[in-house]
């Protein structure tokens, strides 16, 4: 090439490298910004308990035992028990998916900390309930059948707007066309969301119960009283099924987003049976799978007629937990509060991780020496991963130093159940081994369907041949988070891929134009 031509390639080599670093500039100091990423939608909390809040120390381990169904709240439900407007604010924000957190509360009596902060501010944000004149919305109150009924009224229209005055109007007669819930009575009459007492009034100023809310909000759910199911199992003890209320407290504790809670009472001690129970379910797979108990009793202290009767049987019968020496289970709280060590020697049983298991020789917990009578029993779930050191339920975050101690002989809160029982059985499943014994005396390993009465026999001991592996426990789902959505050509190097562009398209149109010497 001529001279004249290599300083035409010079200068635009010199055209690139400038737009280069223009662009690189560019971009470095802000003028050009890449496309922000689409965050992912935060996930709507489901919050099964009253008394179990969002930031409760165990609210995970506890909505995972319950969703799985091995552990429910407490066995009342209490149809007759007043309504509150937090309680009600809380069933139709679950129903009806209504939940918000705004940095500032909008009344100063509902903190975030409240427990039904997320459904007051959910429902005041759509429209369905409004506070009062002085900025409180008193969520401890008592709400009356009037006050239900509006909230409900507008959740079923979508909107106050769409709450009409029907053109035949039921009529109660106490409630006037002055009531200032009038027009929301008539229109969930209208739809069959409320009927009258025998008496043909509506009572609308009577204290709501739980029993109405349940009847109302479950039809306004289900589309119609008849399209309310009949349930095939029972949830509390103080709920028969001929309880008027049956069905509708069911489906709304059940099937509506789980909208009217239980209570779970996390920080009660649970007794033997409380224990019983949960372990029976968790083995069994589902209270269904558990078997009606021997019409003989095994326990003195545990006859047919108590309620955890059959789960007693059960763990009895598959060696999980045992009696006493004479003859009793005690399985109340009156006779004796389960321990710490209780729940851990149960899992380690049914978990079956004593098998092939060798205990080491230095003790993890200070206050769970080689001499405790359950050593092995907390060293296997210790290993297994299930269990950390003893916390106190009042302090979620332990000094380092707790976590040395175990403490096995403190009393059993419901709370923990469900945290040891949620480690074993729903986040980290652990493969059960239960030896059993044929008639030959050849050991196997089974998946728990049958005895293992005979595990310590020393001739099935010595050959373990290996048998089924249990499926494992589905591990609840984590959310899968919006992808991230980035601009194409995004980064350091978009500036300066554009210049290289422009200066190559440039080199390329001179030099086809120019003869190359």
């Amino acid at each position: 090439m001529s001279s004249k031509t290599w300083i035409y390639v010079i200068i635009l080599i010199i055209v690139l490298a400038a737009g280069g670093i223009f662009f690189w500039w560019m971009y470095k100091g802000g003028k050009v910004t890449p496309k922000a990423a689409e965050s992912p939608k935060p996930a709507v909390v489901t919050q099964s308990f009253e008394d179990v809040p969002p930031n409760y120390w165990a609210f995970k381990e506890i909505e995972g035992v319950n969703e799985k169904g091995y552990m429910f709240g407490w066995m009342y439900f209490q149809p007759d028990g007043n309504v509150t407007r937090g309680v009600l604010a809380a069933a139709v924000g679950k129903a009806y998916d209504k939940i918000a957190s705004p940095a500032t509360p909008s009344f100063t009596d509902v903190p975030a900390t409240d427990v039904n902060y997320q459904w007051i501010e959910g429902l005041k944000a759509a429209g369905w309930m409004e506070g009062y004149p002085d900025g409180t919305f008193k969520p401890g109150n008592t709400a009356d059948r009037a006050t239900i009924v509006v909230a409900i009224s507008r959740a079923f229209a979508n909107g106050d707007s769409n709450v009409i005055l029907p053109p035949s109007p039921v009529v109660f007669p106490d409630v006037p066309d002055t009531h200032w819930a009038y027009k929301y009575i008539e229109y969930a009459a209208d739809k069959g969301l409320v009927y009258g007492y025998s008496d043909g009034t509506f009572r609308p100023d009577q204290t709501a119960i739980r029993s109405d809310l349940a009847i109302i909000l479950a039809r306004a759910k289900a589309g119609s009283d008849d399209a309310v199911p009949v349930p095939t199992t029972r949830t509390f003890i103080d709920i028969l099924p001929d309880n008027a209320a049956y069905k509708y407290i069911e489906y709304v504790f059940n099937n509506a987003n789980k909208a009217m809670s239980g209570i779970f009472r996390p920080d009660d001690f649970a007794d033997r049976a409380v224990v019983a129970v949960v372990m029976a379910r968790a083995d069994a797979g589902s209270e269904a799978a558990i078997p009606a108990g021997p019409a003989t009793p095994t326990f003195s202290d545990v006859p047919t007629t108590h309620w955890a009767y059959k789960h007693i049987e059960y763990v009895n019968s598959k060696g999980i937990m045992t009696g006493n020496g004479d003859g009793t289970f005690r399985p109340d709280a009156q006779t004796e509060y389960a321990k710490r060590f209780t729940i851990a020697v149960a899992i380690a049983r049914a978990k079956g991780l004593l098998n092939n298991f060798t205990p080491p020789t230095t003790p993890s917990f200070v206050d769970v020496p080689t001499t405790h009578q359950f050593f092995a029993e907390i060293e296997s779930l210790k290993a297994a991963g299930l269990i950390n050191g003893c916390r106190e339920e009042t302090n979620p975050s332990p000094p380092p130093d707790k976590l040395y101690y175990f403490c096995p002989d403190d009393n059993l809160t419901r709370a923990t159940v469900a945290v040891f029982i949620y480690r074993a059985y729903v986040q980290t499943p652990v493969v059960t081994q239960h030896y059993i014994c044929s008639a030959t005396k050849t050991c196997v390993l089974t998946d728990g369907a049958g005895t293992d009465a005979c595990k310590t026999d020393a001739d099935c001991q010595a050959t373990p041949t290996p048998g089924v592996t249990p499926t494992p426990t589905t591990t609840l789902a984590t959310p899968t988070p919006t992808t991230s959505v980035t601009s194409p050509g995004t980064g350091a190097g978009t500036g300066t891929g554009t210049g290289t562009l422009l200066g190559a398209l440039l080199l390329f149109r001179y030099l086809a134009g120019r003869k190359i010497k």
